[in-house]
């Protein structure tokens, strides 16, 4: 099993090669080849991963590193703090700590297959992650995902997603 790092895709070319140094991967995987993060890693020698539309990958340039950085194998996913008090730190969260924050949200919210959520948050913040995105779809609910900052799409993400 493999740790996930989410970028949002605003990181800017400097921002992204001081994230790949820092956090050495075996594998970048982005959704647009001309990226800054796509950029950093091919300039660095990363390995990268095309996310085709239809959820495969095409390698598009293997790696020439040899310092990969292994995580310990329950790390599933690795956030980077705000960094409020000094340097953000990468925080690593195991499987079973998302599955219960997923479990205790959707108890919470008693969320089911029935229901549609929308969110706001990025998903590279831990909220938009845990709270909307896994709880919804650990129960099997719908989840719509809103551009940020953008007030047209909100208003029509509700009436096509119609939240519950």
């Amino acid at each position: 099993m493999a740790s996930t790092f989410p970028v949002s895709p605003s990181v800017g070319a400097a921002q992204a090669e001081r994230l790949l140094d820092r956090l050495r991967p075996g594998l970048v995987v982005v959704d647009d080849a001309a990226c800054a993060v796509a950029t950093a890693a091919f300039a660095a020698g990363w390995q990268v991963a095309l996310l085709n539309d239809d959820m495969t990958l095409d390698i598009i340039a293997k790696s020439r590193r040899a310092d990969v950085t292994e995580y310990e194998e329950n790390i599933a996913l690795l956030l980077q703090t705000s960094g409020t008090t000094g340097e953000p730190k990468l925080v690593g969260l195991t499987r079973e700590n998302l599955q219960a924050s997923f479990d205790g949200v959707s108890d919470a919210l008693t969320l089911s297959p029935e229901d549609r959520t929308l969110t706001l948050m990025p998903l590279t913040h831990i909220h938009g992650i845990v709270a909307v995105l896994g709880a919804s779809l650990s129960v099997d609910a719908k989840v719509g995902i809103i551009p940020p900052r953008d007030p047209e799409a909100f208003w029509a993400s509700i009436a096509k997603v119609q939240p519950t």
